[in-house]
């Protein structure tokens, strides 16, 4: 049976979909400043550095490639990426004040709903996957992006790190009007990037980066790539 298309059902959707973006924008603060802080508690147990940044930042870029993707065109994809993203939050926060793990139940349960309630879009498999691996390098790049506005706009202005920052923003003009090349100057960004950087983090990122843009790339333009036997 096809979900309703009326009006009441498009504002239930609607309102669905404000408060769980109200409710991952909450999360994806504390995941980002959870990140800087260096130490974490998730799972009932204490991370130090390294794990908590893998799994902060890990969680805070899955969230904004969930958006980045799918929204607003597929609904019931979002709503499946986010179900995902409430569910791991629920787990770690369990040991957490009352109302945060509270919080991210309500999270998952209203994704659920918006999930049942969300009528299917007809997409390809590797549009899917172009979707996906576009937004998580997308989302890569917003990361990096943060400490490239604070070194461009530095009174000691940092030629080069502007350009890259430049090149890195020209794939959001592309990705509206040609989608299929939009990957390409987030891919020069990512190999270019640690060329100015001393950072152990940034080339870490970078790297993610280039191995994300480039399998979006390969599905964008059609590239049949097999995984355990399985060809997507």
């Amino acid at each position: 049976m096809k979900p309703k298309t009326g009006g009441n059902g498009k504002l239930v959707r609607g309102m669905l979909l404000a408060v769980l973006l109200a409710i991952l924008a909450f999360f994806e603060m504390l995941y980002f400043f959870g990140s800087l802080d260096g130490t974490c508690y998730a799972f009932c147990i204490t991370f130090y550095n390294l794990p908590c940044l893998v799994f902060s930042v890990g969680m805070f870029i899955f969230g904004l490639a969930s958006v980045i993707a799918w929204f607003p065109r597929h609904g019931k994809l979002l709503m499946a990426s986010l179900s995902l993203y409430f569910s791991v939050t629920l787990l770690a926060s369990l040991c957490w004040v009352r109302w945060v793990p509270a919080l991210s139940f309500a999270g998952l349960a209203l994704s659920l709903i918006a999930f049942r309630l969300s009528g299917g879009s007809a997409i390809q498999s590797r549009d899917v996957a172009e979707r996906f691996f576009f937004g998580l390098a997308f989302s890569v790049f917003l990361v990096l992006l943060i400490d490239d506005v604070i070194r461009c706009v530095d009174f000691t202005l940092e030629s080069t790190i502007c350009a890259l920052l430049l090149l890195g923003l020209l794939s959001v003009p592309l990705r509206i009007k040609r989608p299929r090349y939009s990957p390409i100057p987030l891919l020069l960004y990512f190999i270019l990037r640690p060329a100015i950087s001393n950072s152990r983090i940034v080339e870490g990122f970078a790297l993610v980066g280039v191995m994300v843009s480039v399998l979006a790339l390969a599905f964008a333009f059609g590239t049949r790539i097999s995984v355990v036997g399985v060809e997507l």
